[in-house]
């Protein structure tokens, strides 16, 4: 194959990569939203109780976990050589700063 080749293909798998790291965002920040509706409910709910609700951990933890597992396997796949992860993985971790102001 071509040089020309092999960077399409590596642009097609790093349009793919980006899209699922894209809808696991999603889904973590969709079920980030339904554990803290939980929370909320339980709270008010254990008010009436005695006993108060546990309280529950930060999300960072799973989220740099996460993170640093889908670098992990970017390397281990040799797709992290591409200039395109490490933009996309700051551009991810300023969104996130911003948005927990």
């Amino acid at each position: 194959m071509e040089q020309k080749e092999w960077e399409q293909r590596l642009d097609r798998v790093a349009d793919r990569v980006a899209g699922s790291v894209k809808d696991g965002v999603r889904v973590l920040e969709d079920a980030y939203e339904k554990g803290k509706e939980g929370l909320k409910n339980e709270t008010q709910s254990s008010t009436a109780e005695a006993t108060p609700a546990a309280k529950k951990g930060s999300p960072r933890l799973g989220l740099a976990l996460v993170a640093l597992g889908i670098i992990w396997l970017l390397h281990s796949l040799g797709i992290l050589d591409q200039p395109v992860f490490p933009i996309l993985l700051i551009v991810l971790g300023v969104y996130f700063i911003a948005r927990s102001k």
